[in-house]
C-alpha cells in the first residue's frame, strides 16, 4: 500500500473516533433501567441522552425511545402518586385526633429544677388556658408561659390528652 493510501485511512480512522456519540453513555444507561423495570428512569435517561447529541444515531433512537415510552412513564408515575397519596391518607387516617376540648401536657424535666420540693415535677401543658389547667389538675401550680409545676404523687398528675372536665 502507498503511503498515500496508508494516511487516508490513517485520517478516516481518526475521524471516525473523533466523531463519538456523545449520546451513547445516557442512552446505554437507559436501556439497563429499562431492562431492570425502571421505566420511568429510563426515560430520563433517554431525554438526557437526545439532549446530549440530538442530530447522532443514539440520539435519535433515544428520541424515539422517548415517544414510545414516555405515556407510559406517565402511566407509571400518576400510579405511584396514587399509591402514596392512599398510604398518606391511611396514615393520617390513624393517627388519632387531637380534640379541642382535651388539656394536653407533657413532661418537661428541664424545668424540674423551677419546681421546689421534692417530689415535684414540671410539664408543658397546652389546650387550655392556665387557669383550666389548675383547675382540672389542683395538684400543679402554675410557673409561667403554659409550664406547670405538680406533685408527682398526686392522682391527678397530668398526662397526655387528658379530658378536660366540662
Amino acid at each position: 500500500m502507498s503511503g498515500r493510501g496508508c494516511l487516508g485511512i490513517l485520517l478516516v480512522g481518526m475521524f471516525i473516533v473523533g466523531c463519538k456519540d456523545k449520546a451513547e453513555a445516557k442512552f446505554r444507561e437507559a436501556e439497563a433501567a429499562q431492562k431492570g423495570g425502571k421505566l420511568i428512569e429510563a426515560v430520563s435517561l433517554y431525554q438526557q441522552a437526545t439532549q446530549a447529541d440530538p442530530t447522532s444515531r443514539l440520539g435519535k433512537q433515544a428520541a424515539e425511545r422517548v415517544a414510545e415510552l414516555g405515556p407510559l412513564a406517565e402511566k407509571e408515575q400518576k400510579r405511584i402518586d396514587e399509591e402514596n397519596e392512599k398510604r398518606r391518607a391511611a396514615e393520617a387516617a390513624a393517627r388519632p385526633p387531637v380534640e379541642a376540648n382535651k388539656i394536653q401536657c407533657v413532661r418537661a424535666r428541664a424545668i424540674d429544677d423551677v419546681c421546689e420540693g421534692e417530689g415535684r415535677l414540671g410539664f408543658t401543658c397546652t389546650g387550655g388556658s392556665s387557669d383550666e389547667v389548675e383547675d382540672e389538675f389542683a395538684s400543679c401550680d402554675r410557673i409561667a408561659g403554659g409550664r406547670f409545676c405538680c406533685r408527682a404523687d398526686a392522682s391527678e398528675t397530668p398526662i397526655l390528652n387528658h379530658a378536660k372536665k366540662r
